[in-house]
């Protein structure tokens, strides 16, 4: 038989089980107490959860019922500006250049490779103003960034051009 430690010295104790407990076996949390902090917790008497220590309390999405759409407030409107960033000087320039295409191209920063590309497909500035991205892609500009630059600068030049000339 074994023989219990003297009532003065405190019992081993294992996280989750109450002194005096055997040291492994886990005994239920009595109501009104909490759980192990690795665990989380909930206060008696109500549905709060805390989570345990180090985890965030993330809230995760909630499924709509069958039927009803979920309704997302609109996103927060911010003032968009173009990703080409040119200022009316620029494409003043661009538009008078005896190579609208190539000045456009150093312009907006693109490689050679472009312009060549533009110069090689005879794409001169009447073309150019009409390219979309799907021609953009056609012609072989692949890649996103130089061609999102363009489509947008092509916008520009083409409002620009298109907007009546004040003198």
């Amino acid at each position: 038989m074994h023989a219990l430690p003297p009532p003065s010295a405190p019992a081993p104790s294992v996280r989750g089980s109450p002194a005096g407990h055997p040291a492994g076996v886990q005994q239920p949390t009595p109501p009104g107490a909490n759980a192990s902090p690795a665990m989380g917790s909930v206060n008696a008497g109500t549905s709060a959860y805390s989570p345990p220590p180090g985890i965030a309390n993330v809230q995760l999405p909630v499924p709509s019922p069958p039927g009803m759409a979920a309704t997302l407030p609109p996103p927060p409107l911010v003032a968009q500006s173009s990703a080409s960033e040119l200022s009316s000087q620029d494409l003043r320039t661009v538009l008078s250049s005896p190579d609208p295409v190539g000045t456009l191209c150093a312009l907006l920063r693109l490689d050679d490779k472009y312009r060549s590309l533009f110069h090689e497909q005879e794409v001169d500035l009447g073309v150019l103003l009409g390219l979309g991205d799907a021609d953009l892609r056609e012609l072989g500009v692949t890649a996103f960034g130089p061609r999102r630059k363009l489509v947008q600068a092509i916008q520009e030049l083409a409002r620009y051009a298109a907007a009546p000339k004040q003198e």
